[in-house]
């Protein structure tokens, strides 16, 4: 009776031990975005007992170098236990790592956006800037292109009034030239009348004075 009441209180201890260790079991999760072998004991030289898929929830019950031990529930009320490499494990939930990568992501997100937005508003400052100066251009152009066209124009109307200009100061040449050729013409008109006149009058006095002293001579006889 009393082994019989031993092996009981033994058997409650150890019941009580391995509840009080499964209550303070850590949790942790397969942090791997693949499978990951849970092996038989702390090294690679070990044989894989089973592959844990990520996001697996274990129980940690110790570590040993690199290498943690776990717990792993498989339903039922049965457990495999085994060894897996430290870096896979993750005492983050892979809901938590989701939301923290989301959150992560969302402020990346965030940041590119408003990068896009800044430089957006930039694009639009800088293409205001190019459409002025190219409007500021093309008022420039007009003008230089009125202004050549003005110029041709004012070019034809000088070149057409030099060439009237010349053409008068010729022709004014040409009646200076026919005025005083007339003028000759006519003082040698005056000249030659003159001399005809003074010809006339030398040729009529002698005619008179010889009818004088021809009547002179008939008077006396």
């Amino acid at each position: 009776m009393r082994k019989l009441c031993l092996s009981v209180f033994m058997a409650m201890v150890l019941m009580t031990g391995f509840l009080h260790l499964q209550s303070w079991a850590e949790t942790v999760y397969v942090n791997d975005t693949h499978e990951i072998a849970m092996r038989s004991g702390p090294s690679v030289q070990n044989r894989v007992v089973r592959m844990l898929s990520p996001g697996a929830p274990l129980e940690l019950l110790g570590s040993k170098n690199d290498w943690s031990r776990i717990r792993l529930p498989e339903g039922s009320g049965n457990v495999r236990e085994g060894w897996v490499l430290t870096r896979f494990l993750s005492t983050v939930s892979p809901e938590a790592l989701q939301q923290k990568g989301m959150e992560q992501e969302n402020a990346t997100l965030k940041e590119i956006v408003e990068t896009l937005e800044r430089e957006k508003s930039e694009n639009v400052k800088l293409q205001k800037e190019l459409q002025e100066k190219i409007a500021n251009l093309e008022s420039s152009y007009e003008s230089l292109k009125a202004g050549s066209s003005n110029y041709l124009k004012f070019k034809e109307e000088f070149d057409a009034t030099k060439a009237a200009l010349a053409a008068a100061q010729d022709n004014y040449q040409n009646l200076l030239q026919e005025n005083e050729n007339l003028r000759l013409s006519q003082k040698i008109k005056w000249f030659a009348a003159g001399a005809v006149v003074l010809v006339s009058g030398w040729a009529l006095g002698l005619l008179t004075g010889r009818l004088q002293r021809k009547r002179r001579t008939t008077y006396r006889l």
